[in-house]
């Protein structure tokens, strides 16, 4: 910008000066002032023409030499009048004649400026070059020189002058605007490192700057610059340089307030008069500007939300989909206004799911279909819906997803995979029917779709799960017919056999999986079809093929599932015979070819127990000891407390080398560990007690294992424990009262070792101190978590804990499903169906039905007397029972009986009994 020239001259010319005739000095003084106020007001040409007029009167060498003022004032006059080649001319006779003059430099620098405006880049140019030399114009001449190479179309040029500018570093505002100009010139170029190293060197010298908010934008579109370029990193470093609006709003108002200070101390004293010296008005020109620039950014809206879009676009893009959705999420809840905010709300919406956030991703879901119903994006967010709900698991969420978009969205480019996936919804849930109905509906509507052969498939396989295996049959026929090479053509043969099996047609299965493997000898399940021919020579009764055939499923097993099964089997075939020389040797060629499996601890108890059923117990009390030492301090091998339970069997007994009157089965087991005692840890100590603890109930001292679970409670913390302890443990602090440390003992069981299959004494605990605590929701989740999430040996605990925390929540009609099932238990009869059949009393009293209550509670103290706790409080219930019906004898009558009851004479009930009698007065 060429800034106008504003002079002010004295008229000072030394009396005796001569001058024309025609002018006398009176009239030449007159016409001086004249043209000197013309220019203080602005009026550029009469100021121009009356200092022509005193010019041209002086006549002497001696007056001439002292013109040099008036000659650069004129010039001014014109350079502002817009008469440039005017002040040229008037330039150029200074220079001419005043070479060496203290203003010499400046009118070099006036005169390089009107060659610039008056359209002579190139002079200009060569000019601007000489002037560079002088340190006090150096900036200044050069951004003019950059301004001429601009003009002129020499681009190189121009980058060539503006870097000599800023070079070795940026310190006043020529050069910081020379680096604006000089960056802009780059990102247009698409060369942004070379931009970046510009922008770097006025961010770091922003003081100088002053147009922050265009060294701002620069900053954006070098950000955008690099993330066209796929260079990410970059863009982001790019975009965490740029200031706020706010920031840079207060930045403008502290640049303004600095000026006006400078502009008010730069101002001449009341007693001071003109300046002989040609001054530029830069000050209040700059002010102007910056206020002009502060006005105008404040009327913009505020740009930060698309810079938040780019940033966490830049974060997708480079794959940090975290940070991406932690912008984005921030973008929407600092600008839930700002704009279109769709863009925002989808891509959240995508990172979300991309993370498999599940709960995320669906609450996002539904939010961008209630507020943008028919945006751009609502179709793949409607299918992301249900899809991540069916990677959640929640088929009937997936479903009723899928349901509204096929109806809300009839031409939604996902409705053939939505109806897909609507199938595997209810297949998931259970609702194996409709999810077949919904396949036909598929196969109908996309004869030849992709999802063709799975839904084909999945409709055969629909009949498994529901147990129709003759319907089944024909249904993989088909899809074998349609696609005999397909994806799932060696399951679908493989499932055919499972409904052979399920129709006893052993034979047929041992000629299909002989044709099986022949076809796929290499196929991941050819374990389980090896496992289904063992099956079947086992329906058979071969027992050696059948051991034979498990042997080489475990072998091909590519899952620990099928492999332990498959081993499992083998060895109760030969056990089936009566060949422990077999048992022991399929288990230590297990050993031997798997010896870092997990299941290698159980096939050495395995092979312990075929010794001892050689009759070399000896022998398989050494071996026991030998393989317990690789792992009995590793609390995640689970089968060293079944090696110790063995050991702890062999011990009982004396052995011929071991007999005596006075044989101590705890001193033979002490004994037989004593070599393990020196490389035993804290969990290998502890499992020594277990051991002992194991074998006391077998020689008639099982009152003294409560001492040892106190003593490992004392000797050791929980994170010592192996699983099978630690459940121990925490059942005897329960038990004893102990609430908060068996809370943290089952806390450790089920942090620390998630896959244990102790797993669920954890929940079984935690849901039994939880609902003694009050909390009869929190339990019943527990309990739910134990019975059907993780179940294990604790199924009945579980059960028992799930039914009753539901009795406690009134859900009567779960709690009595739930007893029913553990009285009707085979497998636990015994106290659990004494608890079961008392709870279905409770049931009935509580709804008032004491009729029925009382058929429980009889059965309770007339079945089951061996369990007094419960006999005494089916004694006490049904007499309350009968005095709700007024039958108050009958009443009496049980409570005597209770107290005759020699089984219940240390009942803590007892008392209870007896105050009710007293006060019915019938004690």
């Amino acid at each position: 910008m060429i800034v106008p020239f504003q002079l002010s001259v004295l008229f000072c010319l030394l009396l005796g000066v001569g001058v024309a005739q025609v002018a006398a000095p009176n009239e030449l003084e007159t016409t001086y002032n004249a043209a000197m106020r013309a220019f203080g007001e602005g009026k550029w040409n009469e100021a121009a023409a009356g200092l022509e007029t005193v010019i041209s009167s002086v006549t002497d060498a001696d007056g001439a030499s002292k013109l040099a003022p008036l000659i650069y004032t004129q010039g001014a006059a014109y350079f502002n009048a817009g008469n440039y080649g005017k002040a040229l001319d008037s330039f150029r006779i200074y220079l001419s004649r005043y070479p060496q003059a203290e203003r010499a430099a400046e009118v070099r620098m006036a005169a390089a400026r009107a060659m610039l405006m008056n359209k002579d880049q190139e002079g200009a140019a060569k000019l601007f070059a000489q002037i560079e030399g002088i340190p006090a114009m150096r900036d200044e001449a050069l951004l003019a020189r950059a301004e001429c190479h601009r003009l002129l179309g020499q681009p190189v040029e121009q980058a060539a002058v503006l870097e000599k500018l800023i070079a070795p570093q940026i310190r006043s505002r020529s050069q910081a605007g020379g680096g604006l100009i000089l960056a802009e010139f780059y990102l247009e170029r698409k060369e942004p490192e070379k931009a970046l190293r510009v922008l770097e060197a006025l961010a770091g010298r922003v003081g100088v700057v002053e147009n922050v908010i265009a060294l701002n934008g620069l900053m954006v579109r070098l950000g955008d610059e690099f993330a066209q370029k796929k260079r990410y990193p970059e863009a982001l470093s790019a975009y965490r340089r740029v200031r706020s609006r706010g920031d840079l709003i207060s930045f403008q108002r502290d640049r303004i307030s600095s000026m006006e200070r400078r502009k008010q101390a730069s101002a001449p004293s009341a007693s001071g008069g003109a300046s002989a010296v040609p001054t530029s008005g830069t000050v209040e020109t700059d002010l102007a500007a910056a206020k002009k620039l502060l006005t105008d950014f404040e009327k913009l809206p505020d740009y930060w939300p698309a810079l938040l879009f780019r940033m966490g676009s830049a974060y997708y893009e480079a794959g940090q989909k975290w940070e991406a959705l932690v912008v984005f999420d921030r973008l929407l809840a600092d600008f839930p206004d700002a704009g279109d905010g769709e863009p925002t709300h989808y891509a959240a919406l995508v990172c979300a799911s991309e993370l498999f956030l599940g709960a995320r991703t669906l609450r996002l879901c539904e939010s961008y279909l209630r507020k943008y119903p028919e945006g751009p994006n609502a179709e793949t967010a409607g299918y992301l819906g249900g899809v991540t709900a069916l990677q959640a698991n929640d088929a009937a969420g997936a479903e009723n997803r899928f349901r509204e978009i096929l109806e809300r969205q009839p031409k939604s480019r996902f409705r053939e995979e939505m109806r897909f996936l609507l199938g595997n919804a209810l297949f998931m849930k259970g609702a194996l029917a409709e999810a077949r109905a919904e396949y036909q509906q598929y196969l109908k509507d996309y004869p030849s779709g992709s999802f063709r052969e799975e839904v084909v498939y999945r409709q055969a396989l629909a009949f498994i799960y529901e147990g129709k295996y003759a319907e089944a049959l024909p249904a993989f026929a088909a899809y074998l017919q349609d696609f005999p090479d397909g994806s799932f053509a060696a399951d679908a043969e493989y499932r055919r056999m499972l409904c052979l099996y399920a129709g006893s047609s052993y034979n047929e299965i041992v000629t299909e999986a002989g044709a099986w493997e022949k076809r796929f000898p290499n196929n991941p399940i050819l374990g389980e079809v090896l496992s289904l021919l063992g099956d079947a020579h086992a329906e058979l009764n071969r027992p050696v093929q059948a051991a034979m055939a498990y042997t080489r499923a475990f072998r091909s097993a590519s899952s620990d599932e099928v492999l332990n099964y498959a081993l499992l089997q083998a060895g109760a075939q030969w056990r089936k015979q009566g060949n422990w020389a077999e048992v022991s040797r399929l288990f230590e060629n297990f050993v031997r070819e798997r010896p870092g499996h997990p299941s290698v601890v159980t096939a050495m108890y395995w092979i312990g127990k075929a010794k001892a059923r050689e009759g070399k117990t000896e022998e398989a009390k050494v071996f026991l000891v030998q393989s317990l030492q690789p792992y009995l301090n590793d609390p995640q091998r689970e089968s060293v407390e079944q090696l110790l339970q063995q050991l702890a069997q062999l011990c009982v007994r004396p052995t011929p080398s071991t007999g005596g009157a006075s044989y101590d089965a705890v001193a033979e087991l002490r004994k037989q560990l004593e070599p393990l005692r020196s490389g035993a840890a804290a969990t290998g100590k502890a499992r020594f007690l277990y051991a002992e603890a194991q074998l006391l109930p077998l020689i008639k001292r099982g009152d003294e294992v409560p001492k040892i679970w106190k003593e490992i409670e004392i000797q050791f913390v929980p994170e010592e424990l192996s699983p099978a302890i630690l459940a121990e443990v925490g059942d005897f602090l329960r038990t004893g009262g102990n609430r908060e440390a068996a809370g943290k003992v089952y806390e450790v069981l089920r942090d620390k070792h998630p896959k244990s299959a102790y797993l669920d004494a954890a929940y079984v605990g935690l849901g039994e101190i939880t609902l003694g605590a009050g909390d009869a929701r929190e339990a019943l989740r527990l309990f739910q978590t134990a019975a059907n999430e993780v179940p294990g040996s604790r199924l009945r605990e579980a059960m028992i804990g799930q039914s009753k925390a539901q009795y406690e929540l009134a859900l009567y009609d779960d709690a009595r499903k739930g007893f029913q099932t553990i009285a009707g238990y085979r497998e636990w009869r015994g106290e659990a169906t004494a608890l079961a059949m008392f709870y279905l009393g409770e049931i009935e009293f509580k709804q008032r039905r004491y009729p029925e209550s009382i058929a429980h509670y009889q059965r309770v103290f007339v079945a089951y007397q061996k369990y007094p706790v419960w006999t005494a409080r089916a004694y006490l219930r049904c007499a309350e029972a009968f005095d709700k019906l007024n039958r108050r004898q009958e009443a009496v009558n049980h409570l005597r009986e209770f107290l005759r009851n020699e089984k219940l004479k240390d009942s803590p009930d007892r008392a209870r009994a007896e105050k009710m009698l007293s006060d019915w007065k019938a004690l």
